[in-house]
Order: C-alpha cells, then structure tokens, then sequence
C-alpha cells in the first residue's frame, strides 16, 4: 500500500509539472481514474485535473468540480476548490457566481499558506472582467506581494490590463515586463500558459504604441520560454507582432525571418491564413506583386476550407484582409470573404476578447467594417467607420493601428491632413518602408498609374515584378487575350512597348 500511494505520488507530480508545462493533455492523461485513488492524494490530484480542464473549457471543468466535490476535504484543497470554480465560472461570464465561490474561499483564507495573495489575484480578475479594476486597488497591491512566481507574475499581468484600460500604456509595459523579469529569475520555470499570455500582451502592445524597451523584453521572453502545442496561438501572435515590429523599423530581413517561423506555429488553417496573408501584405508593401500574389493564392487555398463560423479569435481579421487584398483582382470573391465576416459578426467571439469589450478591441471592429465598406464601394460607411477608429486609436497611442486608418483615409478622401497625420505617426518607426510612400507633400500618387482600372494597376504591378502574360493570366484568372489587351493599354499609359521598359518607367517614377 506504501508503495502505491509513493507510486501516485510521483504521478501526480508528473501531472502538475505537465501542467506547468502547458501539456494539458499529458497532465490530464497523467490523472485518469484519479477519483479513485486514496483520499489524502486524490483531493489534489482532481483539482490538478479540474485546473487543465479548465485551460481547455471551462464549462467542461465547471461539471468535474460538482461531480468530485465530496472528494476534497482538507482546508488547502477546499480553499484551492473555491478559487478554480471562481476561475472557471468567470471564463464562462457567471460573475456572481464566481464571487460567492470567492467569498466562500475568504472564509479559509487564514488558514492556508499565502491564502491572501492568491485570493486577491482572483478577485482583482474578476473585477477586470466586470470592467471595475482599478490599478491601486488593495487586492492589487496584495496579489502581487504573492512570493510564488507564477502567482505574481499573473498578478502582475492583471494589473496591466487594469493600467490598459486607462489608456496608461507605459505603466501597462512596466508591469508586464515585471511579469516577465519574474519569470526570467527563474528560468522561466512558471507557469508557461501564464508566460505565453503576457508575452503576447507585451510583444503587441509595445509593437503597437511603438515601445521598445518593451520589445527588447518581449523578444527575451519569447527566445526564453519553453513553448508548446497548447499555447502555440499565444506564439504565433508573439511572432506576428515582433515580425510587424522589424518590419515597421526596416529590419525586413528579420521580419521575414519571424514570419516564417509564425507561419510553422500557425496553430490551425485560420491562422496559417492570416500566416500567408502576412506576407503578402509585407511583399506588396515592398512592391513585389509577384511574391505578393503568390502568398495570396495560398492564403485563398487555405481560406477555402477553413470553417469560419468556428472560429472565436484575432484570426477572422483574416476575412477582412483577404476582402481588401482580393477587390482589384476578384471583387466577386471578395465580397464573399467580406460578407462572411459581417454575417459572423463578433458575438461569438471568444469569452476573453467580449468580456473586456476594450476601445482598441472597438475600434479595430470599427476599422474593419471600414475596410469591408470600401473594398465594396460604400464611401460613407467607411468613412464614418474609419473616423471612429482613428478617434480611438489616436487617442490611445496605437500609432501603428493610426497609422493604418490615416493612411486609409488619406487613399479614400484625397485630403492633405491624413496624410500629415500618417506621417506623425510613422514618426514612431525610424526606417519604416511606408515612410518611403509618404513625402512632404502627401501620399505619393503616380498620375498614371492612377489612371489605370484597380485590375489594370494589380497587373502592372504583378508584371514589372517579373511576371509574364501566362503567369498574369493564371494568377488573376483571366484569359490570355484579356490579359495581353490589358497590358497592352498599361504599356500605351506609360509610353512603353516591353515588360523591361515597363520596368524602367517604374523604377524612375519611384514606384517599383
């Protein structure tokens, strides 16, 4: 019997280092069958079960802690019972349950080692979620005395959002970049599904308010930390902001290098998706039409079979990207992608983007249906979308997300302010390549390019890239005699009589 229950022991400290670890289903696999082991080792061992459970649904976890409840029993796992239930019954949006469970476990909060720290982390959580966190609140102040460094690295990481939600950004860096100088003390040898959490938050945030000691931290973490299968959406978006970040600072050989390695942890065909959309969107940005249009055609392969009434998260953005990306070339198929993203709305999006219901979360919606509008020729609507974007976008500090909608706003008005304003914030990025399509005295306009049809000016562009007729031809799908009558009218536009002289027109115009 001795043997046995050293045995369990083992197991079940196998389990909570796999949980750690974010292998929640090797923690979990670890557990079967652990409702029936001894007492004294089965009360933890299913509220380590209940704690991976909830990583994955938290309804599904809310069901174990009823059915296991006559198991716990000591004074440590009845306390850690309350807290997991709370935990879980706010993830689903039961706010007034999870606060009774809290209050019930505050009745054993003497009584347990660190009892008042990790308390507090919970109920500070549940007043972010309610909307109602304030950055000094006492149990802020407490959670994050916890000398556990998973614990205070959470507790530091709410109270970022508490910051956030005050547009306070350098405050909101500070203290993620204290989680994560937590975490580095230690190896990294915390909580990884925590880790993975704020890494993103940080790598986004500073990316996107152009912070870059914040980089240099979240570049840190992200080298540093033991990533997994289980958090590997955490990594992706990680990687897509640091890439964004070399990007919009010149480094383009660094941005690819971290696209490419987004693309490889791309967790599921939405965000393998938004992975070839990246690039497209880098390519075209760098006038290669051709790379452009061949990470295009991926990115549609891909999308064509991605169910997207399924998906909760940032990956239906990719909708909207492949809409704008797809009018000049395919406006049927476009308006399919953008019809889609509107029909799904964003009622069913995960718990943890509606709950917060945060302005930059607001106006990013706002910025899409902008985009969604214009790629569909309604003016107004994207204009009055695009306004309210701006509004909060600027207001906040996000000069990247400003940038975006000035830039915007400046290709549909025509007028002189946006583009000053997408200088302004462009400012924030020393050696950005947009810069380059920004001088003094506006946006650059080639006035013949912008006498082309949209079709006309993706061909040009595709062409004195490298491609030939044939290529044009199955890339934008049009016949070859289509394609060679719209060449023809390209080459007449800019006085040539050759894809090489085409080339030269572009090169000296400073648009290729």
């Amino acid at each position: 019997m001795l043997t046995e229950i050293a045995d369990l022991r083992k197991t079940l400290e196998a389990a909570r280092k796999a949980l750690a670890e974010a292998r929640w289903d090797a923690s979990m696999d670890h557990l079967r069958g652990c409702e029936d082991w001894p007492i004294e080792i089965a009360e933890h061992a299913v509220l380590v079960h209940a704690d991976a459970l909830t990583r994955r649904d938290a309804a599904t976890a809310l069901a174990w802690l009823a059915a296991t409840q006559d198991i716990v029993d000591s004074e440590e796992a009845r306390f850690e019972r309350e807290l997991l239930t709370g935990r879980a019954y706010a993830n689903v949006r039961n706010f007034d349950a999870a606060a009774a469970r809290f209050e019930r476990a505050r009745l054993l909060v003497d009584r347990v080692e660190n009892g008042g720290p990790r308390l507090a982390y919970h109920t500070a959580r549940l007043r972010w979620f309610r909307q109602e966190a304030k950055p000094d609140d006492a149990d802020m102040m407490l959670a994050i005395t916890n000398p556990d460094p998973t614990g205070r690295a959470a507790a530091y990481s709410v109270r970022a959002w508490a910051y956030g939600s005050t547009f306070n950004f350098p405050a909101m860096i500070a203290d993620l970049c204290s989680a994560l100088d937590t975490a580095e003390d230690v190896n990294y040898k915390c909580d990884v599904g925590t880790l993975a959490g704020i890494v993103h938050s940080l790598a986004q945030t500073a990316f996107e308010t152009a912070h870059p000691e914040g980089l240099a931290v979240a570049r840190r973490a992200c080298e540093g930390l033991r990533w997994t299968d289980d958090v590997r959406p955490a990594r992706f978006k990680t990687l897509r902001a640091l890439g964004y970040d070399a990007f919009m600072r010149g480094d383009t050989a660094r941005a690819q290098w971290l696209f490419r390695d987004a693309s490889t942890a791309a967790p599921n065909p939405a965000y393998q998706t938004m992975a070839h959309l990246d690039r497209a969107y880098v390519a075209r940005i760098g006038r290669n039409e051709a790379w452009a249009l061949n990470e295009l055609d991926d990115a549609l392969r891909i999308a064509r079979g991605v169910a997207w009434g399924q998906t909760f998260g940032e990956e239906r953005v990719a909708l909207v990207t492949l809409a704008v990306l797809l009018a000049p070339i395919d406006p049927a198929e476009a308006q399919k992608y953008a019809a889609t993203y509107s029909l799904l709305g964003v009622e069913s999006v995960a718990p943890s983007l509606a709950l917060t219901k945060a302005p930059n979360f607001v106006a990013a919606e706002r910025y899409a249906l902008a985009r969604i509008a214009q790629t569909l020729g309604d003016r107004e609507s994207a204009q009055g979308n695009y306004l309210k974007a701006y509004s909060v976008f600027a207001e906040m500090g996000y000069h990247y997300q400003a940038m975006l909608v000035a830039s915007a706003m400046a290709e549909l008005s025509g007028e002189a302010i946006w583009s000053e304003r997408t200088r302004e914030h462009l400012a924030h990025y020393p050696g950005c390549p947009f810069s380059a399509q920004a001088p003094e005295n506006g946006l650059r306009n080639d006035p013949v390019l912008e006498s082309l049809t949209p079709l006309q000016r993706q061909l040009a562009r595709a062409h004195w890239s490298g491609m030939d007729v044939d290529q044009l031809s199955q890339r934008f799908s049009r016949s070859l005699y289509t394609v060679e009558r719209h060449v023809a009218d390209i080459y007449a536009a800019f006085g040539v009589t050759s894809a090489g002289g085409l080339r030269d027109q572009a090169l000296s115009r400073g648009i290729a």
